[in-house]
């Protein structure tokens, strides 16, 4: 097997990539050919080897699926779409979505990072404030009193000790904040490490609602696929699992497959998930009782992505100002810090 990059690809050339494959689909180029004229047009770059093993994998099973899996440099989700776009016969319908898919993702990273961008700078330029504030200027006031009065007083030198305990304070929290978001910048960067970048999601009450959003909209959007191709209903729920990358994701879809294969009707076992809310378990139940299972969930699907894109678009919108406002408290302490043994000297010289 061939080794995996150590890296993954960005979202923006994933979509780029899937974007070709489409446009090959639709224009009738054999997907062989396509890879190889991508490996010529790429030559040289990042992603050379991964196009490389692609079309040896390519020439030796035909799949685009393995392929995929093979170049190790795409996410999970990804490599899972593909097999089932195979598996249904709507490849081309399935790799036009994920470049949609991850054109939207890097927008949205994009959208994100300038977000906490500027909030960061700030804290960093601060800490240094706070450093030299603490190492520098508090020893020089202390300095100066004692060589014009003597010893401080003591309520003096307690606000002199206050002073300085919160300035290191205050520089030792904005440390933490930026290698907390190092840290997790590094881990997390290209789609590395999806399952501890879903655990701390997770932890996170607004990021964790995202999550679950995030796993409804994949198993609506899959299983219309796969239902609206004409896949029996058991065969189609066996198909799920592979799609995600986590594995309490994949035990979750596990659990709704073995429901229904002990005789639970589908709209149960996907309430029993908790997944979707009370408005998009309706439409399902009508989807199910008329007999459009496949229309319900594409449009349940919908539903869940638009609401994706704005409780994002809401909560990037919140970061700067969150992240202001901690700023502007870790200030005043500064402040504090500086005006402490102010008030120290003007006690000393009452």
């Amino acid at each position: 097997m061939a080794k995996k990059e150590k890296s993954g690809l960005t979202a923006e050339e994933i979509s780029v990539f899937c974007e070709q494959i489409s446009l090959m689909l639709g224009s009738d180029i054999p997907l062989i050919e396509g890879i190889e004229a991508l490996c010529e047009d790429y030559r040289g770059t990042r992603g050379a080897k991964a196009l490389e093993v692609m079309r040896d994998e390519m020439h030796e099973s035909g799949s685009l699926a393995c392929a995929v899996a093979k170049a190790g440099v795409f996410p999970e989700y990804m490599t899972g779409m593909v097999r089932v776009g195979e598996d249904a016969g709507q490849l081309d319908r399935v790799m036009q979505g994920l470049a949609t898919y991850y054109l939207r993702e890097a927008q949205l990273r994009r959208t994100a990072a300038n977000a906490v961008r500027y909030p960061l700078t700030l804290i960093a330029v601060m800490a240094l404030v706070v450093l030299v504030l603490v190492l520098r200027v508090l020893p020089i006031f202390d300095q100066a009193l004692r060589s014009l009065g003597g010893d401080l007083p003591g309520y003096s030198l307690s606000m002199m000790r206050v002073g300085q305990a919160a300035g290191v304070g205050v520089f030792v929290v904005m440390v933490l904040i930026l290698v907390c978001a190092l840290v997790i910048y590094g881990l997390t960067r290209n789609g590395r490490h999806p399952e501890l970048r879903r655990r701390l999601l997770m932890r996170i009450p607004a990021l964790g609602r995202l999550q679950r959003l995030r796993t409804a909209q994949r198993f609506s959007a899959v299983l219309s696929m796969l239902l609206a191709s004409g896949f029996p209903l058991e065969q189609a729920l066996e198909l799920i699992p592979s799609v995600f990358e986590g594995e309490d994701e994949r035990t979750l879809m596990q659990k709704v497959c073995d429901r229904v294969l002990d005789g639970a009707t589908v709209y149960d076992a996907v309430a029993e998930t908790r997944l979707f809310d009370t408005l998009h378990l309706r439409m399902l139940r009508v989807g199910f009782t008329s007999g459009q299972a496949d229309t319900a969930f594409a449009k349940v699907a919908q539903l869940e992505a638009e609401e994706i894109e704005e409780a994002t678009g809401r909560l990037i919108s919140l970061i700067e100002p969150l992240l202001v406002v901690v700023l502007s408290v870790m200030i005043g302490a500064i402040l504090l810090a500086g005006m402490m043994p102010l008030a120290g000297v003007l006690s000393a010289m009452a």
